[in-house]
């Protein structure tokens, strides 16, 4: 049986409590006092690739309520939301917040799923090897997890920071954490805390990891492992996945604050103040706190970043024998939607995904280049073996227009072996400074309003 959730009051009904609380964020420009934060704004992206930024305030049954810059209450209908994101302009959230989920006397482990949820907790002790392993997440409860739909596990004290995106300014989340990139690897490997890897076939996991090495069995001691890596269990494309037969996919992929990202059937706001809110993964429903949602995507398969898109060619413009590399954020952002920069003058191009329809980003010549960057940015969508060749923008940046907000229609010839080309030529003052920085570019899959 489907669970039941208290009943939300209505946008309308909800935009009296809204009233009261537009005048907490309207007094939370000025600035705070000791020990309290502004509110942590976000970036609600629709399904015509429109931003929309402000705090959100409650996930209802049929519309998403936000407040605006100037603190009135806002409505879009649930329907015609992409994703909620942070705001990369926006300070980073209270990090005190996703003090419930986390053990106070433990760093936690972390599970990666073939699904692409991440699962922060305590990798308990098994009585026996076997194909599954036990775990204990503190927002989840206790899990069983069989070993094909597990991709990555690394063991607490271990896991790797999320590094730095070179092309932006702001740091990533200290409670982020990190899926493992796709792998080609045909073998599972077993780190060692010592640094040594070996590959082969894992056969069990418990107290003891069973891998046939090379056909001769070996038995490590689970405390000396600092990851398990399954071959085979690459990571998930943007779609969603489910291995039960007759059941509907999940789309929804919420992030929370502590590293957390789940799949959930249902995502919504309770309670009174609509501060809360009511998560079902698995039919089993667990309730936090509005302010511990980092992101939400009410349909994954609908968007990705192009950061997560590896380019297909780089190559340099005009008489230039070279061109510098793309440089992407972090992409293990929601969504993969992390900033990249573009040191031109170049040419850059990667494969679109099909059914790509809209690109969306800001294009900005950041501020230590603005002295002599002086450059033309060409979009281009080419269609298949070359054959058209559509121009879709076309915009000059320089110290008088450093930011150009983008919003592209790429229909008309994309097909499932569709280019994206992007171009930087030098301006007037010539290739000095001529970098580019396209802030969370996405691109829509599927047909948008």
């Amino acid at each position: 049986m489907r669970p039941r959730f208290p009943r939300i009051p209505d946008i309308q009904s909800a935009a009296i409590v809204a009233a009261t609380l537009a005048a907490s964020f309207t007094q939370a420009i000025a600035p705070p006092a000791p020990k309290e934060r502004p509110p942590v704004k976000r970036v609600i992206v629709d399904t015509s690739l429109t931003r929309h930024i402000g705090v959100l305030s409650a996930i209802g049954p049929n519309e998403i309520l936000y407040f605006d810059g100037d603190g009135r209450p806002r409505t879009i209908q649930r329907d015609d939301v992409l994703a909620v994101l942070p705001d990369p302009n926006s300070p980073t959230a209270n990090t005190d917040d996703a003090a419930p989920l986390a053990s106070s006397d433990t760093a936690p482990d972390l599970v990666e799923l073939v699904s692409g949820e991440l699962i922060p907790g305590q990798w308990s002790a098994s009585k026996a090897a076997s194909e599954a392993i036990d775990w204990k997440s503190p927002l989840l409860g206790d899990l069983s997890l069989k070993l094909d739909d597990i991709r990555r596990i690394r063991r607490a004290g271990r896991i790797a920071a999320s590094p730095a995106s070179p092309a932006s300014a702001a740091a990533p989340s200290p409670t982020a954490a990190t899926p493992s990139a796709a792998s080609d690897a045909k073998q599972d490997t077993v780190t060692l805390s010592n640094g040594d890897v070996l590959s082969g076939f894992v056969d069990s996991i418990g107290d003891t990891i069973r891998i046939d090495v090379r056909g001769k069995p070996r038995e490590i001691d689970r405390s000396l492992v600092s990851e398990i890596l399954l071959s085979g269990q690459s990571a998930p494309d943007p779609g969603p996945r489910t291995t039960t037969k007759g059941a509907k996919p999940a789309r929804q992929m919420v992030w929370l604050t502590d590293g957390t990202s789940i799949l959930a059937e249902h995502v919504t706001s309770i309670g009174s103040t609509l501060s809360s809110l009511a998560i079902t993964r698995q039919g089993k429903v667990v309730e936090i706190s509005l302010a511990l949602l980092d992101s939400w995507a009410p349909d994954r398969s609908r968007a990705i970043g192009l950061a997560g898109i590896t380019p297909a060619r780089q190559l340099p413009v005009g008489d230039r024998t070279w061109a510098a590399h793309v440089e992407s954020g972090d992409r293990s952002v929601p969504l993969r939607a992390a900033d990249v920069l573009l040191p031109g003058p170049m040419i850059v191009e990667w494969t679109l995904p099909p059914g790509a329809t809209r690109l969306s980003m800001d294009a900005e010549l950041p501020a230590a280049c603005r002295v002599w960057g002086d450059c033309v940015l060409i979009v281009q969508v080419v269609a298949a073996g070359g054959t058209a060749t559509r121009e879709i923008a076309r915009e000059r940046l320089n110290d008088a227009r450093f930011l150009v907000p983008m919003n592209l229609s790429l229909a008309e010839v994309s097909t499932k072996s569709s280019t994206l080309r992007i171009t930087l030529d030098p301006g007037e003052r010539g290739p000095i400074q001529d970098r580019v920085l396209l802030h969370q570019p996405l691109l829509l899959l599927g047909d948008g309003k």
